[in-house]
């Protein structure tokens, strides 16, 4: 009988992101983005539920059948971490899961350009890592942390849905807290903070008000803040920001959000067409000057990507720029620029004069 650690150890020999669990269908796998269906035999309500109770213990499993769902971490000792959803779909039980290595691995190995270690030096504030599910958020935040406890004296505090990847204090003094068994809430958790004596603050995700609030009040201390949100670029990530709130509210936040944040970093991951295998790290930056800070504060939110366009010098770079730079540096092919681009007709210019030169 094929249990639970079989899958998982098929998926780490495939290296795989994710496995998929799901009642009259066989296991299926996602391997550089694409779904992949396996040889394995189809899947039963029955089996499924079996399944789960290998990786739940009680109080787990009183919460699932309550809730009907529920996040957690779970560890193959010296192969890999994993990060689980077991959720009810037509009556019965299906579970996700998400590969989380015990290393994220270095800057230089992600793709993680090196402005961002020049922002985690010098800002105190809010900084934001967004993109659609799968983009590597949370690989690119581990990173971080990873750094900060290389490179500074200082105390970390993180709070996540489940706890991914784990840290030992290294030059820093790291403290790791996870919904359900640390603590209630992100926004609760992060109530107590001050009293932690706490330089960096790790949230797992800006889910709902409560947090943004939170985060917000914290960063306003002198802290710095690092969260994920789930937004294609900058602009769409303020402006979803702003939106949780109700529109009397806004006024408030924009001048909240103009003063706290000091970047947003949005990625996505894209198939790779060079020697190497598997995909390249594509990052929109934008830091927070005085153009951006005066754009937020007054609602101009569509002006933001011409500010990020000519700020080149500064470290900034749009999406689209991202993308045409992994193109001239054949990391990525015409086809995965093309599809990915917002503005294709200035793109078609700039290609137009870069295959020119290759010529």
């Amino acid at each position: 009988m094929i249990n639970m650690n079989d899958y998982l150890q098929f998926l780490i020999g495939k290296e795989g992101s994710d496995l998929h669990l799901c009642s009259g269908r066989r296991p299926y796998i996602r391997i550089d983005g694409e779904l992949i269906d396996t040889e394995f035999p189809v899947l039963a309500p029955e089996r499924i539920n079996e399944l789960v109770l290998e990786v739940l213990n009680g109080e787990q499993i009183d919460n699932l059948r309550q809730y009907k769902e529920i996040d957690l971490s779970y560890m193959l000792p010296k192969i890999s971490r994993f990060r689980l959803n077991i959720y009810k779909q037509r009556g019965s039980y299906a579970v996700t899961i998400r590969v989380i290595p015990f290393d994220a691995g270095s800057f230089e190995s992600l793709g993680i350009p090196n402005v961002i270690q020049k922002i985690l030096d010098t800002s105190k504030g809010l900084v934001l890592f967004t993109g659609p599910q799968g983009s590597g958020k949370t690989t690119t935040l581990a990173a971080c942390i990873d750094y900060i406890n290389s490179t500074q004296k200082v105390n970390i505090v993180t709070v996540e849905d489940p706890i991914e990847f784990l840290h030992k204090s290294k030059k820093s003094v790291i403290n790791q807290r996870e919904l359900g068994s640390d603590t209630i809430s992100f926004s609760g958790a992060m109530k107590y903070i001050l009293r932690q004596d706490v330089d960096i603050c790790l949230i797992g995700e800006m889910r709902d008000r409560d947090t943004v609030d939170a985060a917000l009040a914290l960063s306003d201390t002198g802290m710095l803040v690092l969260s994920t949100l789930h937004s294609p670029n900058a602009a769409e990530s303020i402006s979803r920001i702003i939106n949780m709130f109700p529109p009397e509210f806004h006024h408030t936040i924009k001048n909240q959000l103009s003063l706290s944040l000091k970047a947003v970093i949005s990625q996505q991951l894209v198939q790779r067409s060079d020697s190497k295998k598997g995909r390249v790290l594509a990052c929109e930056i934008m830091k927070v000057n005085t153009s951006v800070s005066n754009m937020i504060k007054y609602g101009s939110i569509k002006q933001i990507n011409s500010v990020i366009q000519t700020g080149r010098e500064d470290g900034m770079r749009t999406m689209d720029q991202a993308l045409l730079d992994l193109y001239s540096n054949s990391k990525i092919s015409k086809y995965e620029l093309m599809r990915r681009v917002q503005n294709i007709e200035q793109i078609e210019k700039q290609l137009w004069h870069i295959d020119i030169n290759a010529a």
